[in-house]
């Protein structure tokens, strides 16, 4: 399961003095808004972002404020008459004034043309939380022409880089390899470079953003049940849970298995009951080791085949099903009663036709081996009953079709035979 976080946001709080968003071009900022640094304290830089969304341009006013000239900057404009500062570029520019006592300050600048970043039309956060995950999701950040991308730890409002655990340059990782850093809050960084457009056709600007991602006291505490098996029946209790819940867990042997034990992913024995109950601590793997149930005897199965028909077992004179097993020495009664339109053909065994059988009981004995019995039966469908005069020339048929050479009907074994002469067909059973 993947958590796509498809928004952006702006970059770190703590990296601007100042975020002023300019929703129109009726919006002008004072100039008593911006943050300035003193030309007398080069280490004290200040940071303002403008995020503009429906402005060609930013009006900056310079009118009632201490100001005494202008020094020019990179990407602004000074509007003497009007006393303001216009801004139309995009991206990182400034600008120099100078107050009364003459002292100089500068104002510096990220502008985005499009704000807060959009996707698809709408505003996104800066901060992402994460409340219902499993530890295996994936996070991601936008979708865009995204680059430089750094994954941060965050705690008590400072980041450190955690490139030990995380890959960097990555826009997904899994949540799982996010909280082994050791942290639950987390700032993906990143240099965006998607072309967004406003709606008339205004291009956005590039910049520097962040997404913080928050992941959810619930989704730390709780943990993962899997449960597994090779062969040999079914299992319910997986899922997540809380940690510290109880879960209790069951195995489910399949017709012919029977339950052993549970083991875990090393290898250990944990429990021989197949309702196993446990205090979730952590993600947890299980397997249920389910073995075949010894064989009582043989196994006899039987059916039909070439038409349609029942066909009874009986041990003793109870009825057994096709599958069961059956201890040598027993004598197994096979009934076959087939449906109109059908007699019995032949039987086979294991495969190979009982030679002579022609009797719809079948009984088998001293039993060696697992044996399957099938009923084959013929389709009489279409035959004509009509009678012939077997001292003129005639020819003889198997039901299956197959042409006999003998004509002594005297010599030849019980069963059912065609007998044709010219157009006429005599069914003939032979005992």
């Amino acid at each position: 399961m993947m958590v796509f976080l498809g928004i952006a946001m702006p970059l770190f709080a703590t990296d601007y003095d100042t975020t002023i968003v300019v929703n129109s071009s009726a919006d002008t900022i004072g100039l008593s808004q911006l943050k300035a640094k003193s030309s007398s304290s080069p280490d004290d830089q200040k940071e303002n972002r403008i995020c503009v969304k429906n402005s060609e341009k930013i009006v900056i006013n310079l009118k009632d404020f201490d100001f005494k000239s202008y020094g020019y900057g990179s990407g602004v404009s000074y509007n003497e008459e009007e006393q303001v500062v216009e801004v139309t570029t995009v991206g990182r520019c400034y600008f120099n004034y100078y107050v009364q006592d003459g002292s100089r300050w500068s104002v510096f600048m990220d502008v985005n043309r499009f704000g807060v970043l959009q996707y698809q039309g709408a505003d996104a956060p800066d901060t992402l939380y994460v409340e219902e995950a499993e530890l295996d999701s994936v996070v991601g950040i936008p979708e865009g022409d995204l680059s430089s991308v750094l994954w941060y730890g965050l705690k008590d409002g400072k980041t450190s880089l955690i490139d030990k655990d995380v890959s960097q340059s990555t826009k997904t990782e899994s949540l799982r390899t996010l909280l082994s850093s050791g942290y639950s809050s987390f700032v993906a960084s990143f240099y965006d470079k998607t072309s967004n457009y406003l709606e008339d056709g205004t291009l956005g600007g590039e910049s520097y953003d962040t997404l913080t991602i928050v992941v959810k006291e619930s989704v730390l505490d709780s943990a993962t049940v899997t449960l597994r098996t090779l062969e040999g029946g079914v299992m319910s209790g997986a899922g997540k849970y809380q940690v510290g819940d109880t879960a209790t867990i069951c195995a489910y042997p399949s017709e012919h298995y029977h339950f052993l034990y549970w083991q875990d992913t090393k290898g250990n024995e944990i429990s021989k009951e197949a309702e196993y109950s446990f205090v979730v601590e952590s993600d947890t793997t299980l397997y249920a080791c389910f073995e075949k149930d010894a064989k009582q005897g043989h196994i006899i199965t039987f059916s039909i085949e070439g038409g349609s028909g029942s066909l009874v077992a009986t041990v003793d004179g109870n009825a057994i099903s096709s599958g069961d097993a059956v201890a040598e020495g027993t004598v197994i009664l096979f009934t076959l009663t087939p449906d109109d339109g059908y007699e019995l053909r032949l039987w086979k065994q294991n495969g190979v036709e009982l030679s002579g059988v022609t009797a719809t009981t079948l009984s088998i004995d001293n039993l060696l081996v697992d044996t399957d019995i099938v009923a084959v039966l013929a389709n009489t469908t279409g035959i004509v009953q009509e009678t012939i005069d077997i001292t003129n020339d005639f020819e003889v048929y198997t039901l299956s079709g197959v042409k006999l050479p003998n004509k002594d009907l005297s010599s030849l074994p019980s069963g059912v035979y065609l007998l044709k002469q010219g157009g006429k067909t005599l069914k003939l059973r032979l005992k």
